[in-house]
């Protein structure tokens, strides 16, 4: 992915409410680093603490699911950008990696 994408996802994603807010300095994460998608940031941003996050898909939740609803979820919320820049692979910090051709929910596929 070139840095060129990654600018314009994270600006879309900043626009949309979902801007790092710095609850503690030593939680400070870019959405990307080393090319991997950093949930950390949006989970914690104001609109991630708004929509509970943390509490819907987190450790603790009932439906945990080891992330990949919540990143599905991000994927699917970004897709025109994928599709866009011809994204077909997408990695997040976690080692969570999906594919897809369309990032819609339901054909977004988790590498193993």
């Amino acid at each position: 992915m070139t840095k060129e994408c990654e600018k314009e996802i994270t600006d879309y994603v900043d626009s949309k409410g979902f801007k790092l807010n710095i609850i503690c300095p030593t939680r400070r994460f870019p959405l990307f680093e080393n090319g991997k998608i950093n949930r950390g940031y949006y989970m914690d941003s104001d609109g991630g603490v708004k929509n509970k996050l943390e509490k819907r898909y987190g450790h603790h939740s009932p439906s945990y699911d080891g992330w990949e609803t919540l990143d599905k979820w991000f994927l699917e919320f970004i897709d025109h950008i994928l599709i866009k820049h011809k994204i077909n692979n997408i990695k997040f910090s976690s080692n969570n990696n999906y594919t897809s051709t369309t990032w819609e929910f339901n054909d977004i596929k988790k590498l193993i």
